[in-house]
């Protein structure tokens, strides 16, 4: 399968390392480590300590003590304490680093691991993160891309519109050719009357509010609801998702719409 897709380990006489590992059980993690550096060193990867900061987002998370934090990788510039940041619709001013053993830290060069304090809105796994020269930039840039993915929605929304729109009209002219071929006589209609007022709830119904620690572990759960296709035999809500600890708001959401 590998082979098929270009990818040849080194076993077989390629140039890519295989490391066995296990997160849960700590297994080769090392290994894992030291192969990192190795291919790394290899390829010659090298980051500019210099210029504004670039990075990607690790993971991110809500203390009831600290706040919103994220962790982040550097891979361009140097991160210092009161820089202002911005990655996916948020955006941050650096009030305090951590390293990975939790001892603050005042700057961040290329290839650190940090923990950023100082968060108005968690960002997401994955989102690159990029330095701007003052909040009234970062405010601009959020407004730009709330006003990009508000307009991606309306294109995603407009094409279901359609869509159904074109359904409709394919089955109004079957109604119509049907009629016309009747000639005078009525068209009768065919099975029970719907009812004006229809009772959707005929079924088993469960409804869920997700809560998770850090942003990564609620994406991978709604990930894997993504992937309910039986709701013919039980319909599945989800009522709200977030990172952070259990709300009295999520536990009012849940009593409300019989949630779990």
């Amino acid at each position: 399968m590998l082979v098929q897709n270009g990818i040849q380990v080194e076993d077989v006489g390629g140039d890519v390392q295989v490391v066995p590992i296990s997160a849960l059980k700590g297994t080769n993690l090392d290994l894992l480590a030291e192969a990192i550096v190795l291919q790394a060193e290899l390829m010659e990867l090298k980051g500019d300590p210099r210029g504004l900061v670039e990075g990607v987002v690790v993971e991110s998370r809500t203390d009831p003590h600290r706040g919103k934090l994220s962790t982040v990788i550097i891979k361009r510039g140097t991160l210092r304490q009161g820089t202002v940041l911005v990655a996916g619709e948020a955006w941050a001013k650096v009030r305090a680093m951590f390293d990975e053993q939790g001892h603050n830290i005042q700057e961040a060069p290329p290839s650190t691991p940090v923990e950023i304090i100082g968060w108005r809105d968690l960002p997401s796994a994955g989102d690159e993160l990029l330095e701007v020269e003052s909040e009234r930039r970062a405010h601009e840039v959020m407004k730009w891309r709330k006003a990009q993915k508000l307009a991606e929605k309306q294109i995603a929304d407009q094409e279901v519109v359609q869509k159904k729109v074109q359904e409709h009209y394919e089955v109004y002219k079957a109604q119509l050719e049907k009629k016309r071929l009747l000639g005078k006589f009525k068209m009768r209609p065919t099975g029970p009357r719907e009812k004006e007022i229809k009772d959707d709830d005929t079924g088993p119904k469960v409804s869920v509010i997700v809560k998770g620690d850090v942003d990564g572990s609620v994406e991978a759960i709604l990930d894997v609801l993504e992937t309910y296709d039986c709701n013919a035999d039980c319909t599945l809500n989800l009522i709200h998702y977030g990172v952070g600890m259990v709300s009295e708001t999520d536990i009012e959401l849940a009593e409300i719409f019989k949630g779990k």
